[in-house]
């Protein structure tokens, strides 16, 4: 008799929580031609004006970095990896690279 009162109320539960997710959307379904009405007092709450304003400012600052943003695109390795050194400095660190270190970046650089 358990078993069957748990069946029962397990099979209600399935069947009344996708109703229970509808009634926090703006589209609810109705039996009418149409097939929905729109309820806007249910919609939650957006982006406040000076929330937009910041975003806009942002994309017109690094369109590129928006897009690869709100595309949902990881990041390239390429796209404006960060550095501290020079263009001086990155050359004076080849020109005293030990013997053995430019051997090894050789081996793993070189094609074939």
């Amino acid at each position: 008799m358990k078993t069957r009162h748990a069946a029962a109320l397990s099979l209600c539960a399935a069947f009344a929580l996708p109703f229970a997710a509808n009634a926090s959307s703006v589209w609810h379904q109705t039996d009418t031609e149409i097939g929905y009405a729109i309820a806007p007092e249910h919609a939650a709450g957006g982006k406040s004006r000076a929330q937009v304003d910041s975003e806009l400012a942002a994309a017109k600052a690094d369109p590129g970095k928006w897009f690869l943003a709100y595309r949902n695109l990881g990041t390239p390795g390429w796209y404006k990896q960060g550095t501290a050194l020079t263009r001086d400095e990155v050359q004076a660190e080849v020109r005293n690279m030990s013997a053995q270190e430019r051997a090894r970046l050789n081996s793993i650089y070189t094609p074939g």
